[in-house]
């Protein structure tokens, strides 16, 4: 049913965005002669996947587009592509970075890879305008697993919109909250 609706929606947002994308997608090449990064992340059961965003970042610097597109999150776009693959879901855990996890003591932690990271989850709707630590934001995840049902997956669908207004507005440097 998850799959269905992942596949689905994604499509759906694929389409509807479309000309946000081709926008973005022409505006990053002309300004940085680049368009996607591609960075492998852990996915559902361990197992690695190339994860697609829009380029914000070129030798340790933001980008001029890319502090928008990180504002706003539009970077993200490219991974409904991910979704539409199977690789990820709408709703999941982030998929953070592999060095990210090299110094994670968490009980339970591996249970993170127990549902396919998502584009959305609860650590992200539960923002409260400050930064928070990836143990905080693990925690959360795990909940979240802990939890999981279909009303939940549509609750953080519906209320990502205007977590990622507020987000904006709290996050002028463009760095991850």
């Amino acid at each position: 049913m998850i799959r269905f609706l992942d596949f689905f929606l994604s499509i759906l947002f694929l389409i509807f965005l479309s000309p946000l994308f081709i926008l973005i997608l022409i505006l990053n090449y002309l300004l940085n002669k680049k368009i996607f990064y591609n960075s492998y992340r852990i996915g559902l059961n361990g197992k690695k996947f190339k994860l697609i965003k829009f380029i914000t970042i070129n030798n340790e610097e933001f980008l001029k587009l890319g502090i928008f597109l990180r504002r706003t999150s539009l970077d993200e776009l490219p991974q409904l592509i991910n979704i539409v693959k199977g690789e990820m879901s709408l709703v999941g855990p982030r998929p953070y970075p592999i060095e990210n996890f090299k110094n994670i003591r968490i009980d339970n932690f591996n249970l993170r890879h127990s549902i396919k990271p998502g584009l959305t989850g609860l650590a992200q709707i539960e923002f409260k305008g400050h930064k928070r630590s990836i143990e905080e934001k693990i925690l959360i995840d795990l909940k979240m697993i802990d939890e999981f049902n279909i009303l939940l997956y549509f609750k953080i669908i519906f209320l990502t919109p205007g977590v990622l207004i507020k987000r904006y507005f709290y996050n002028k440097s463009g760095k991850t909250l």
